[in-house]
């Protein structure tokens, strides 16, 4: 998951494919906190009218920072934050950093993913800790970027890029497999035995257990787990420093300007307006229109009729096992649909149909942000198995967020006991704005 500074609410989610999801709404107030993590990126965060941020969705952990542990699902604003430059939400925890560039974190740390010392609840549980407010990152300022994945934190700092939490698969950079509980810099290897910092990094994203940066010469670079090639780079054991993902298919004079990252695969955006996408594909969340990993960055293809150009795309965000895109007021999906997160309105659980997609469709969201309704479309958010949409009314001025796909906690901010099957195959706007 990701988001750079003022670029609408772009969080490229990071988790396990395997992540199991229990409960249905309700409070998670308990005596102790879980003592285990069945629920993964099932909160949400995104900006109001004032850059406020607020959350919606499963708080077990304290990832929604209002002091509680209780599930919300109506957005409302993270109490003692103002005004914020760029957030992201990782599997149980959150970030984002301040108009003065110092980085906040709150919810799950067991791996040290809040990025302080200062948060450990050891009395109430021998091996979880969490924070359920908002706690400073040690050691970093001058922040323009943070991605958040399962159990790592990403962030860039004055072109430098920092790594904190989880470092089972190296997703730290820092050469080692050791978890950190405060920000370590992410070294890239020049020669044998010789590795250098970042000076030019602009752009961070975060998979389940891998990371992606992009750097100011349009270049981008991978480590950690690499095992569906979401390095960009022969499957197989981890990289522990970062390698440079190479666009081999892309036409010369092809650059990538935003990345994304999330589960097992990565994508890129490029100057043209195309999309590139590597790593695992069991869902056809590459969009190739297979279900076939490649490691090698290939372009999505969309289905415009024949004559039309393809369409160019101005934003992407990868959810679990989906991604979207926009261009211009239209949304495209594609990938995991059993939630109904690609918008496209399927009927899910009919026998014999596989909603899931390799190819991208458009997403169907009312008329709401339609060129014809005369609504903007600003951003988009995919996450977990849900999907955002931040849409500027004409009359007012003002963002509406709608919501589509899973919503068993209320992360779309809408009430829960919605369809009976916890997720929404209509759009529906955001309570709490």
């Amino acid at each position: 998951m990701t988001s750079s500074k003022r670029f609408g609410f772009l969080i490229l989610a990071g988790l396990f494919t395997a992540a199991s999801l229990s409960g249905c709404g309700g409070s998670s107030e308990e005596d102790r906190i879980p003592t285990t993590v069945t629920v993964f990126n099932q909160h949400s965060i995104v900006f109001g009218n004032n850059s406020s941020v607020l959350t919606t969705g499963y708080n077990g952990f304290g990832q929604l920072g209002d002091g509680t542990r209780d599930n919300r699902a109506f957005a409302a604003p993270v109490p003692g934050l103002g005004r914020m430059g760029g957030f992201a939400a990782g599997a149980a925890h959150t970030l984002a950093f301040t108009n003065n560039s110092t980085v906040m974190a709150w919810g799950f740390n067991q791996f040290g993913q809040l990025g302080t010392t200062a948060v450990r609840n050891g009395a109430e549980s021998s091996s979880l800790d969490f924070s359920p407010v908002p706690v400073q990152v040690e050691l970093l300022n001058r922040v323009t970027s943070v991605a958040a994945g399962a159990y790592h934190s990403l962030a860039v700092s004055d072109g430098h890029l920092y790594g904190w939490g989880g470092n089972g698969s190296g997703q730290l950079g820092n050469n080692t497999l050791t978890n950190a509980y405060k920000p370590v810099e992410v070294l890239k290897v020049v020669t044998a035995g010789v590795n250098e910092p970042f000076t030019n990094a602009t752009q961070v994203a975060a998979g389940a257990l891998h990371s992606l940066v992009l750097t100011q010469d349009n270049k981008v670079w991978a480590w950690g787990d690499n095992t569906f090639g979401q390095l960009g780079s022969a499957a197989g054991t981890p990289k522990l420093s970062p390698v440079e993902v190479v666009f081999l298919k892309a036409p010369v004079g092809t650059f990538p300007i935003r990345i994304a990252a999330a589960g097992r695969y990565s994508a890129a955006l490029m100057n043209d307006g195309s999309v590139y996408t590597w790593g695992y594909n069991e869902y056809g969340q590459l969009g190739l229109g297979t279900r076939v990993a490649t490691e090698v960055p290939t372009q999505v293809v969309f289905p415009v009729p024949a004559g039309q150009p393809q369409p160019f795309i101005a934003e992407i965000s990868a959810g679990l096992m989906h991604m979207l895109a926009r261009a211009g007021n239209t949304i495209w999906g594609w990938g995991f649909n059993e939630r109904a997160q690609l918008g496209n309105n399927p009927v899910i659980g009919v026998k014999g149909q596989d909603p899931n997609t390799g190819t991208p469709v458009r997403a169907q969201i009312g008329g709401a942000g339609e060129a014809g309704a005369g609504f903007t479309v600003e951003s988009i958010q995919a996450f977990g198995y849900s999907s955002l949409a931040t849409l500027i009314n004409p009359g007012t001025g003002l963002r509406e967020i709608y919501g589509w796909g899973d919503n068993s906690f209320g992360q779309l901010g809408s009430p829960v006991n919605n369809n009976g099957l916890g997720y929404r195959s209509i759009p529906v706007l955001m309570e709490g704005l």
